[in-house]
């Protein structure tokens, strides 16, 4: 559809007033922004259907590979992105780089006035991983901390800030999926901070887990998602690798 419209534009540009162009623009942007849309929703879609591609992820290198795919926004906002030693945990890399590509992106995104400056971290929770990613940016207020997760939900208009309203809830579901649980942190005084926890072992789906969720049945070794915000783990038995943390967010004075 785009592309039909950008046609009509070239060939027939001198042809039409300026209410046509404004229509055409009006048609191409909303044919971009749907393809955007599609292609979130399938990414969303796509996240817990298999564990095959669980492996030892080292985050320090995809935490490397990621800021190369934001060097662009980087240098266009003057951002600097730190990340202190990180560990590796068992999980798939391509989700796992796609939920610091989230939210590294939405911290160069929601900016304040000052050059946006972004710290990864990661502290030792005996049995699980709690990683954090703290900004300089103009922040969130607590009231918002369920709504921010639920797809679909903006907290400022199409013109103001783009995007789809699904990045933060991929990011639940990525976490989930591995196991974890993510939540914003209400304790930081100004900028916007995000934690989630990454077990240290991963648990094991028994295929009724999958049958639950209407896939067909298969040995699958993978993680269970922690209760805790946000959607509540598959129904079935699960059997679990190694010890399971209660999904309880960190008291309000635990910080980094």
């Amino acid at each position: 559809m785009a592309s039909f419209c950008q046609l009509l534009s070239r060939r027939y540009g001198d042809q039409l007033d300026e209410r046509g162009t404004q229509y055409i623009h009006f048609a191409v942007d909303g044919a971009k922004r749907m393809q955007q849309l599609i292609n979130d929703l399938l990414a969303f879609s796509r996240v817990g259907r298999t564990t095959d591609s669980f492996v030892n992820v080292r985050l320090n290198e995809v935490f490397e590979g990621v800021r190369g795919t934001l060097s662009l926004a980087l240098e266009s906002s003057g951002g600097k992105v730190t990340a202190s030693d990180l560990p590796t945990v068992p999980g798939d890399p391509v989700l796992l780089a796609q939920l610091l590509q989230n939210l590294i992106g939405n911290a160069l995104k929601f900016r304040g006035d000052e050059a946006p400056r972004v710290r990864i971290g990661a502290i030792d929770r005996d049995v699980e991983w709690e990683l954090f990613c703290a900004d300089n940016g103009i922040g969130i207020e607590p009231e918002y901390a369920e709504k921010i997760f639920v797809i679909f939900q903006r907290l400022h208009a199409r013109d103001v800030y783009e995007g789809t309203g699904i990045g933060l809830a991929l990011c639940r579901k990525i976490v989930e999926f591995h196991g974890g649980r993510i939540w914003l942190d209400g304790t930081v005084e100004s900028g916007t901070t995000f934690r989630w926890t990454l077990p240290k072992r991963p648990a094991v789906v028994l295929p009724a887990d999958l049958e639950a969720d209407g896939a067909p049945p298969a040995s699958v070794t993978g993680p269970v998602p922690s209760s805790g915000p946000g959607p509540g783990p598959a129904t079935g038995p699960a059997v679990v690798a190694g010890p399971v943390v209660a999904a309880v967010p960190p008291k309000s004075g635990d910080r980094s």
